[in-house]
């Protein structure tokens, strides 16, 4: 798609300086991720959904899309789905899953 072998995290370059097929499929990405939360709200009717991870900032370049995905997969009566993309940070990772470990060893 971007006309190139290429890693993720040139991916990633390239759609944060705006080159039109990393952010084509940027696009295709935040659209496909809309349409996978309307998926998801349409059985679990969540009054907020967030998206978080370490490919996440991806999703902050194009809210319009995800928003988009969610409406077409989503019946129009529906009620709205309110969503928030989280900063991922790998040290709130580590200290939960260190956390939990603890706590499984302890009790």
């Amino acid at each position: 798609m971007i006309g190139h072998l290429a890693s993720f995290q040139q991916f990633a370059d390239d759609a944060m300086a705006g080159e039109a097929q990393a952010k084509q499929l940027v696009n295709k990405l935040c659209f496909r991720l809309g349409t996978l939360i309307a998926t998801a709200s349409n059985f679990a009717m969540p009054s907020k959904v967030l998206i978080s991870g370490e490919s996440s900032f991806l999703a902050r370049l194009n809210t319009e899309s995800i928003r988009n995905g969610i409406s077409w997969y989503r019946p129009s009566q529906a009620a709205k789905i309110d969503f928030e993309i989280l900063d991922f940070d790998w040290a709130d990772w580590a200290e939960a899953a260190a956390a939990r470990a603890i706590a499984r060893y302890i009790g």
